[in-house]
């Protein structure tokens, strides 16, 4: 999950720095990862890869999330994030959050929504976070989630 993040930011995010935070909490089992960047946003990655039908950063994250790539490469690709978020959320039980431009996404097991900001500030750039269970559950299996 982390490396997909990271390779986003390089392919994609047109920075050459970004920042990575992390809190142990050690007593309730799980870690919160934050993954930022100030570079061009998922909207722009888009819009300078001739998407020129997604014209919001609702629309963006929601391309993003399920799958539609900017990569020019033949054979599936796209499945990074949709990969990495199913896997965090259906298969270890955490939560998945997204924040570019004036939207952001948040999936957990009570609540998947993307939610534009109506607000004059945006993120210029993509942040990730991530809470991951430092714990799987007894019939998670990595290998159930490549591909998907």
């Amino acid at each position: 999950m982390l490396s997909e993040i990271f390779d986003n930011i390089v392919e994609h995010a047109r920075i050459a720095n970004g920042w990575v935070m992390i809190q142990n909490y050690k007593n309730l089992n799980y870690l919160d990862i934050c993954i930022a960047d100030r570079g061009q946003g998922i909207l722009n990655s888009y819009l300078r890869n001739n998407c020129d039908n997604i014209q919001t950063h609702e629309q963006a994250i929601n391309e993003a999330i399920n799958g539609l790539s900017t990569k020019n490469y033949e054979g599936n690709r796209g499945f990074g994030i949709r990969t990495s978020r199913h896997m965090l959320v259906n298969g270890l039980g955490g939560s998945y959050f997204m924040y570019s431009g004036n939207a952001f996404y948040i999936w957990n097991k009570e609540i998947e929504q993307i939610t534009p900001l109506n607000v004059q500030y945006n993120w210029d750039g993509t942040l990730v976070v991530l809470r991951i269970p430092k714990v799987a559950t007894e019939n998670f299996n990595f290998y159930n989630y490549i591909g998907n």
